[in-house]
């Protein structure tokens, strides 16, 4: 079959034209539209290759494939001028075009081919028809007159009317046709059918009849088939319809129906000529192609590559737009050859490329190559190319392919490698054990290190080997933790490992799971660290630990000790202190002589200096514990001010000292804080500057700092004109029991104790304490602390300068309890200097039998707390539980003078506190609490 029975009617250069016009065409619409919406770069370029493929076959869609692609690439893609992988997809794009034009247009070639076939049957069948026809006209209107009675007319049609045919012959030639012929009348009803019909359709002549070919179409075709009928009635034209007609079994085929009228001599038609031609095979082709189409499209799609084409006798080469703009023109270029090609290709790449042209053609076999080409402006670009050979409906050998450009995944297949020796170099030399195991747990990869931590020669010695096989027996079984590991991808812990040599060690061990694009395991990561001498150095932290709890255990013990000592003593020194202070006081109340009371007054003073380092040893104790606890009252300054002057006026005068107290700027009026604890602060900074200065003055100075919401700054001052202190000194100052020359401890006594308890108590306060010398020019000791604004209410007042009124207690009558006689008969001689009723015992036991003998005949209880049988304690117990006794006052009388002590005491049942040494005025303060009104 020539070029003319397949393109009857189309010219080479109208077939060309159309493959320029409609990519041309596709490239307008997409610049119009690209600005607003942007369409897919191959939305309108598919519809003109298939078109024009369409339209002349090969010859069409070839050229319109590469001038799309080379449209394309001009216009919508930029040039790839770099190393970036993202130019790939373009890339891979453009080829996928190229080959799914290529398919394309061999599909339409093929297309046309079959219906180039048809019509030449169809032809065929025609001329048969037209045999028929003029056979038929001659019989004047007569349904099967054969032979007629005279030849006929010439048609109008201007067709020649064939010899005299019988109706035999007739017959005989409509049942040896393949297709099935029917005769109709003007009006569409049946009068012929030949055999063909009733095989296929298992209807007989009579069901034909008149309308009833309509039956055998299929519901959906029946309408159209009828409408076609009409119009050609209509127009007196032929009549042509593809249609599905029902089988003798009950399924549907495709059948080409044609009809042609024939006229008799005044122009009418007086009977319809038809076939019936089964194309249910050539319709199943056209799907097959258009699915074919629709993959092709898909390819196409997803491919962007340079088509070519090379006649191999000639070594001519058409290329598409695309091929040309790999190759750097901007344009078409028309002068493609072989040689224009290799001229392209860089002179180390051509010998290799040419070889592998020449066993391409030597074998007939697919050309397939990877080179660099250097473009028209000088860019080096790697090129991968491959070429199919055919021969095509003329004869022609050809090379048809595509072009890729493989720059950018090159340059990454160059950066990858370089990559990877970085990784091998990195991996070899990492200072740390290195491992990858597949999903038995079997080493596919390690470095030395990892071979050194086990004691393998190499890393080769370990390929292939388990590491389950070198874990310790005494941890968890490899595989359970393995499979573990490869659910929840990643593992990190402590492992005990042993090594060939049998020795154990301990790694820590941080892995990672490597998968594929589908998820499936493909291998882990993991590093080691060896943490053997690290957990050997932590053991012997643990054992050191315990031992330094033990250590512990005994420093706090002996803390204790030394606490429970120091509480002991204080009670062993103040039970005979107490008799000391109190009969020394009682002395002063009579008349005595000047001599007499200057000797009291000594006797007071050591007492007190005494008291003062029992006091400090038992605050110390308590500040090192962390028991220091500080309370909040109202106070007023000023008054707390002018006791300390007044305390200490006669001491700083003894010495010929001057003695200044003062507040510079306004009085800050009521404060709230813990005036006992910033007494004794004050107490003892203004005792050590009357202590150690000789000569000149000593002054209190009271300033206020900043007002911080409701907090108030105050800054006190103590300075002297003493002996001053070294800078050697000073550095030791706040250190218990330091003094920085032993000389003053000879000189001026004491513990070294004050200045460490006051700094203690400033910062429980949350101020800070300081101090600046010069020797043998006096110090300054100053401390800076906050207190609260203090409402309005009761202010703290020192009643301990309050004289002692005689017989002021009468009435009184008080129950005496103490295991020291001494202490008992100064209590006594006191109550009853007081004027009170006073009835002594000796013990706990004594005390409970006269309370339970006589309930009502006392109306208050001092009772010591430390006493051998029955304590204080329990005594007050046991008065609680008397329902006679539940309200009697019981004040306790103890050496301790802890707040547990003191705690102890209230909890036991008791009113109130009294600690030994007894303050006489205190005492008769608080009995006087209970002296009921006469």
């Amino acid at each position: 079959m020539d070029k003319s029975s397949v393109f009857p009617d189309r010219h080479i250069g109208s077939v060309l034209l159309v493959a320029l016009l409609l990519p041309g065409a596709a490239l307008i619409l997409q610049l119009l539209l690209w600005p607003v919406v942007q369409p897919f770069l191959w939305f309108f370029f598919y519809p003109a290759v298939f078109f024009s493929a369409h339209f002349g076959g090969l010859r069409g869609g070839l050229p319109a494939t590469l001038l799309s692609v080379g449209l394309a690439n001009y216009f919508f893609v930029d040039p790839i001028h770099s190393l970036a992988v993202s130019a790939w997809p373009q890339v891979a794009v453009m080829a996928m075009f190229a080959i799914m034009g290529g398919l394309i247009s061999l599909v339409h070639q093929n297309h046309h081919l079959a219906r180039a076939r048809l019509r030449l049957a169809l032809s065929k069948l025609a001329d048969s028809e037209h045999h028929y026809r003029a056979m038929f006209e001659t019989a004047e209107g007569q349904a099967f007159s054969f032979p007629p009675t005279a030849p006929a007319t010439p048609l109008s049609t201007g067709d020649v009317l064939p010899q005299y045919i019988p109706e035999r012959e007739f017959r005989l030639l409509a049942e040896s046709v393949p297709q099935i012929v029917w005769i109709t009348n003007p009006e569409g009803e049946n009068i012929f059918f030949n055999q063909k019909w009733v095989d296929y359709t298992g209807m007989s002549l009579e069901e034909s009849h008149g309308h009833g070919w309509n039956i055998p179409f299929h519901p959906d075709d029946r309408q159209r088939a009828w409408d076609a009928w009409q119009n050609a009635i209509h127009h007196n034209g032929t009549y042509s319809l593809e249609c599905r007609l029902r089988r003798a079994d009950g399924s549907y085929r495709w059948w080409l129906v044609r009809g042609v009228p024939a006229f008799d001599r005044e122009g009418k038609i007086y009977k319809w000529f038809g076939t019936c031609t089964d194309i249910h095979d050539i319709k199943a082709a056209q799907e097959t192609l258009r699915h074919n189409e629709k993959r092709l499209r898909f390819a196409l799609d997803s491919l962007q590559a340079g088509e070519w084409q090379l006649e191999l006798d000639q070594l001519t080469a058409v290329c598409s737009l695309r091929h040309d703009q790999i190759f750097g023109y901007e344009k078409p270029h028309p002068g493609w050859s072989y040689a224009a090609f290799m001229e392209h290709v860089v002179a180390e790449d051509r010998e290799r490329v040419d070889a592998s042209f020449q066993q391409a053609l030597s074998a007939q076999a697919l050309w397939d190559f990877e080179c660099r080409i250097r473009r028209t402006d000088g860019d080096i670009r790697w090129i991968q190319g491959c070429g199919q050979p055919r021969v095509d409906s003329s004869g022609r050998r050809l090379l048809v392919g595509v072009v890729i450009d493989i720059s950018e995944r090159k340059r990454a297949d160059i950066r990858l490698q370089d990559s990877e020796k970085r990784f091998r170099l990195l991996f070899e030399h990492l200072p740390i054990p290195y491992q990858s195991l597949d999903i038995q747990g079997h080493w596919l990869d390690a470095n030395q290190q990892m071979a050194d931590l086990l004691g393998f020669a190499s890393p080769a010695d370990m390929l292939g080997g388990d590491f389950g096989d070198f874990w310790a027996l005494e941890c968890d079984g490899f595989h359970a933790r393995f499979d573990e590991f490869k659910r929840t991808h990643n593992v990190e812990g402590e492992l005990q490992l042993v090594r060939r040599d049998g020795r154990k060690i301990s790694v820590l061990i941080a892995g990672r799971i490597q998968r594929d694009l589908d998820g499936r395991f493909e291998r882990t990561h993991c590093i080691l660290v060896d943490i053997t001498e690290r957990h050997d150095f932590e053991t012997r932290i643990s054992e050191l630990n315990i031992a330094l709890d033990e250590k512990l255990s005994q420093l706090k013990a002996a803390n204790a000790a030394k606490t429970q000592f120091l509480a002991h003593m204080s009670h062993e020194l103040r039970t005979p202190l107490n008799s000391i202070m109190g009969f020394a006081q009682i002395l002063e109340m009579d008349r005595i002589s000047p001599e007499q009371r200057e000797m009291l007054q000594a006797i007071n003073q050591a007492s007190a200096d005494l008291l003062h380092m029992i006091n400090d040893l038992l605050d110390l104790t308590t500040i090192e514990a962390g028991g220091l606890v500080l309370q909040t009252e109202s106070f007023q300054l000023e008054t707390l001010l002018g006791q300390l002057e007044s305390l200490l006026r006669n001491q700083a005068a003894s010495k010929g000292l001057s003695l200044q107290v003062r507040c510079l700027g306004a009085e800050p009026g009521r404060l709230s804080g813990d005036p006992l604890r910033l007494k004794q602060v004050l107490l003892n900074l203004l005792g050590n500057a009357i202590k150690f200065t000789g000569r000149g003055e000593v002054s209190l100075t009271v300033q206020r700092l900043s007002t911080d919401g409701a907090a108030i700054w105050l800054r006190f001052e103590v300075r002297d004109t003493g002996i001053g202190i070294s800078r050697e000194v000073m550095d030791r100052l706040f250190q218990p029991f330091s003094q920085g020359d032993p000389s003053i401890t000879r000189r001026f006594g004491g513990t070294g104790l004050g200045l460490v308890i006051s700094q203690r108590i400033v910062e429980a306060m949350g101020g800070r304490m300081g101090v600046s010398s010069e020797v043998d020019r006096g110090s300054l000791f100053w401390f800076e602390a906050p207190f609260a604004r203090a409402g309005r209410g009761t202010v703290a007042t020192d009643a301990a300068s309050a004289p002692l009124d005689r017989h002021s207690l009468a009435g009184l009558r008080v129950l005496s309890v103490d295991d020291n006689l001494a202490n008992l008969r100064m209590i006594e001689q006191v109550l009853v200097y007081l004027g009170a009723a006073v009835t002594a015992v000796q013990s706990g036991r004594a005390a409970l039998d006269r309370l339970r003998a006589a309930p009502g005949d006392f109306d208050a209880v001092l009772l010591d707390v430390q006493m051998p049988e029955l304590d204080g304690l329990s005594v007050a117990r046991e008065i609680r539980r008397d329902e006679r006794l539940s309200g009697l006052p019981i004040i306790a009388l103890t050496a301790g003078v802890t707040a547990e002590e003191c705690q102890a005491a209230l909890g036991a049942g008791m009113n109130n506190f009294l600690g030994k040494p007894v303050d006489l005025r205190q005492m008769h303060r608080v009995l006087a609490a209970y002296l009921k009104p006469g």
